[in-house]
C-alpha cells in the first residue's frame, strides 16, 4: 500500500485518502482466506469488501475509527495466522518458524497501529524499531515461503 501512496503523492502532490489504507488492508484478509474456503465464503467475502469500501467513502471515516477499523481487520489476520501455525504444529509436530514469524510480524503491524491510535508520546521511536523489524522480516520473508521444507523444525 505504501508505495501506492508515495507514487500518488509524487503525481498528485496530495496525500492519498486514509480510506484506500482501510481497503487494502481489507484485501489482505481474502488473498489469505480464499484458496481455503468455499466459493459461498469466497462471494460472502467480496461483498464485504465492496461494502466496506463504499461506506469507507461516504462516511469518511476518520483516522481514529479507520485505525480500529484497520486493528480490526489486523487482529483477525494474526487469529489466522495462529490458528495455522497451531494446527501444523497439532497435526505434524513440527514448529513451523515461518509461521511463527508471520505471527510476529502481523503483532508488531498491529502494534504499530495501535500506538497511533492511542497517541503514545513516544510514538515516533516506536514506529522507527517496529518498521525496523518489519524491514527484517521482510528480508527473512523474501528469502524463505511457506512450503519451504526449512522453516519446520
Amino acid at each position: 500500500m505504501d508505495p501506492i501512496a508515495l507514487i500518488y503523492f509524487e503525481i498528485f502532490k496530495n496525500a492519498i485518502s486514509f480510506n484506500y489504507y482501510i481497503i487494502g488492508c481489507y484485501l489482505l484478509l481474502p488473498s489469505i482466506l480464499w484458496k481455503k474456503n468455499s466459493s459461498k465464503f469466497n462471494y460472502a467475502m467480496i461483498f464485504v469488501g465492496l461494502c466496506l469500501a463504499v461506506l469507507s467513502f461516504i462516511l469518511n471515516f476518520k483516522i481514529e475509527e479507520g485505525l480500529l477499523l484497520i486493528i480490526f481487520i489486523q487482529f483477525v489476520i494474526l487469529l489466522t495466522f495462529l490458528k495455522i501455525f497451531v494446527v501444523e504444529y497439532a497435526t505434524n509436530s513440527k514448529f513451523n518458524f515461518f509461521y511463527l514469524a508471520l505471527v510476529f510480524y502481523t503483532l508488531t503491524s498491529i502494534s504499530k497501529f495501535f500506538i497511533v491510535l492511542i497517541g503514545l508520546a513516544d510514538a515516533t521511536a516506536f514506529f522507527h524499531i517496529t518498521t525496523i523489524a518489519q524491514i527484517l522480516f521482510g528480508f527473512y520473508f523474501s528469502i524463505y515461503r511457506e512450503d519451504k521444507t526449512g522453516n519446520a523444525v
